[in-house]
């Protein structure tokens, strides 16, 4: 068995090479590093360097992280000269490479070369040999044409190393994003830093926009041969990568194609889903959230190269559609192991109180419970899995979907982003019950927010309080409401929606306090709009009495009051009367305010 130190800082790049060496049976990657300080960090384990057998590493990682006066691969080698060392770039600096020859590195292959060359490789310099890759010198095009299948090569990789380019440029982009609107819910953020954050969050939007757009275009670099071969002839899925390649198919094909097709066209969506944003916006605590952003999505890919792995091992063993419900619980359950063992790494150890623990052996005890309160509350999985492998129809709001219409594809995408969502927090949650608080796993997956004991204890408290009041409540609700809640990806993060879906048996099988909440549910139902209209009369009825009997009788009242009084303050008013003197046209006003002795 060789054992591999990996040491770069592309996330993706560590993704593809652990999960393409997953299957390797004689080649182990042990450990992984992003930095110089991870590095330092993880070579002061003892049992870790008792156990290397290669150290693979970008020449370039020293200067890109932290700048230091000699490469990275320099100070390794001084301080472990016993390691064999293997450089894994994307640079072809002659001088460099030569120099690094000179000092004593012992292989050397490019970015982008063939799995089975590159384990060929790491297998001949674990084994005290030399392997250094090498390039045809590139000739005068003046000289020399390049034939059709050259060029067809060289399109290919070049589009190979665009939706590269694309992946990590959108990868790092939403990571901006995300830190971004976190610092924009702050409360107590200023009107000034406010503009500028909004500024950089539109900026970097377009800048995703434009880097899809740009990427784009890779698809028409693809060979084409002399002759334009049939529909039924084109492979839909050639050279997969180590993660879901992108397919191109068109809308029309998707009815008449077969499984295989849909399938690739989902799981390339879904894909394209994960590079952006995965905050949390439902208000569901999710186990996953304890995660920083990289390891999140990088579970989370993980979760979607199982699901397609799990669809390739269910078509070569030509399950029958009968079979697939008794199976559906184990494959899922399988899919749980499969993701936590290529997560964490078959190997992985943690040191607690003095010992060496396995982390993947100890999180599989957890099976049983996982099994049970987990995997088997994910819903509609058999009818997922029978619309990729058999075209069997989805049905949406009682309407029956044929596989490749746009309403089975969105009901089918909604069920796939729910299943990854649910598989990944499913892997998440033994580590919580296990080691929660051990230090190296809080420095190496968690958010910086929660890296606190009180925090993490808070935050599974949050998710204990979730299982009970959905196991009492929020089940029996969505039981009698005929629907389930699914967890799906959209461009703003991680958001929760509701579908329809008869669950008339499980409802006529509840018990105890379940039907105690839907019978609560109906008499509420059957209660409260009388209880609404009564209470609404009622109201009216008292105001009108209020408004329109006692209030104007207090009106007129209080109107009296006030003229008496007004009257009352005035004694001394004036009071004239007027008359007209008999056979005479003048008229006589008397003011009585005057004394009578006066007149």
């Amino acid at each position: 068995m060789i054992k591999l130190l990996l040491i770069d800082e592309d996330a993706i790049f560590r993704l593809g090479l652990r999960t393409g060496l997953a299957d390797i049976p004689d080649v182990q990657l042990v450990a992984e590093a992003a930095s110089k300080a991870e590095v330092w960090e993880l070579l002061e384990n003892p049992f870790l360097v008792a156990s290397l057998d290669l150290v693979v590493l970008d020449w370039k990682l020293g200067e890109i992280v932290d700048r230091p006066s000699e490469p990275l691969y320099l100070q390794i080698q001084a301080r472990y000269p016993e390691f064999p060392l293997f450089l894994l770039t994307s640079e072809v600096n002659s001088e460099a490479l030569d120099s690094a020859r000179q000092a004593g590195v012992r292989g050397y292959c490019r970015k982008g070369t063939s799995l089975e060359r590159l384990v060929l490789a790491f297998r001949e310099v674990a084994n005290g040999r030399i392997y250094w890759q090498t390039f045809p010198t590139v000739q005068n095009p003046k000289l020399t044409s390049a034939t059709p299948i050259e060029e067809g090569r060289a399109k290919h990789r070049y589009s190979q190393w665009l939706k590269n380019w694309k992946t990590a440029g959108l990868s790092y982009i939403g990571d901006d994003l995300e830190r971004i609107d976190r610092q924009l819910q702050h409360p107590q953020l200023s009107s000034v830093d406010r503009l500028i954050l909004s500024g950089r969050q539109r900026e970097l939007r377009v800048a995703r926009w434009v880097v899809q757009q740009i990427a784009s275009t890779a698809d028409r670099w693809r060979p084409r041969p002399s002759q334009p071969p049939s529909l039924e002839a084109i492979d839909p899925r050639p050279n997969l990568p180590p993660t879901v390649s992108p397919v191109v198919v068109r809308s029309t094909d998707l009815l008449s194609g077969d499984g295989q097709t849909l399938q690739a066209v989902l799981l390339d969506n879904t894909l394209a889903k994960l590079q952006s944003n995965l905050v949390n916006l439902s208000e569901e605590t999710l186990e996953i959230d304890i995660f920083r952003s990289d390891k999140k999505r990088e579970l989370l890919y993980t979760v979607l190269r199982e699901v397609e792995n799990t669809l390739a091992q269910l078509r070569f063993a030509e399950i029958q559609a009968p079979q697939l419900a008794e199976k559906c619980l184990e494959i899922l359950e399988d899919l749980w192991r499969a993701s936590t063992e290529t997560f964490f790494g078959k190997y992985y150890t943690l040191p607690v109180e003095g010992q060496q623990l396995e982390v993947v052996s100890i999180l599989l005890q957890d099976a049983d419970i996982v099994r049970e309160s987990m995997l088997a509350k994910i819903p509609a999985v058999e009818d997922l899995l029978a619309h990729f492998l058999y075209k069997t129809p989805l049905v949406v709001d009682n309407i029956s979907c044929p596989a490749g219409s746009l309403e089975g594809m969105r009901r089918a995408e909604y069920l796939l982003h729910n299943l990854i969502i649910r598989i990944a927090n499913a892997v998440v949650q033994p580590l919580l019950e296990h080691f929660a608080d051990v230090e190296t796993v809080k420095q190496n997956f968690y958010d910086r927010c929660l890296l606190s004991t009180r925090e993490i204890e808070r935050f599974r408290n949050d998710l204990s309080w979730k299982y009970r009041f959905q196991k009492y409540i929020g089940e029996p609700k969505a039981i009698y409401e005929s629907c389930y809640w699914l967890l799906v990806f959209d461009d703003r993060g991680i958001k929760k929606i509701s579908i329809y879906a008869s669950r008339r048996q499980e409802l006529e099988a509840l018990s105890g306090i379940g039907q105690t909440v839907t019978l609560v549910l109906e008499g509420r139902d059957a209660i409260a709009p009388r209880v609404r209209s009564a209470v609404t009369f009622i109201g009216s009825s008292l105001v009108y009495v209020l408004t329109q009997i006692i209030g104007r009788g207090l009106g007129l009242i209080a109107r009296g009051i006030l003229d008496s009084i007004a009257n009352a303050t005035q004694p001394n008013s004036a009071k004239s009367i007027k008359f007209k003197l008999p056979n005479s046209h003048r008229t006589v006003q008397i003011d009585e305010s005057e004394p009578r002795e006066r007149r």
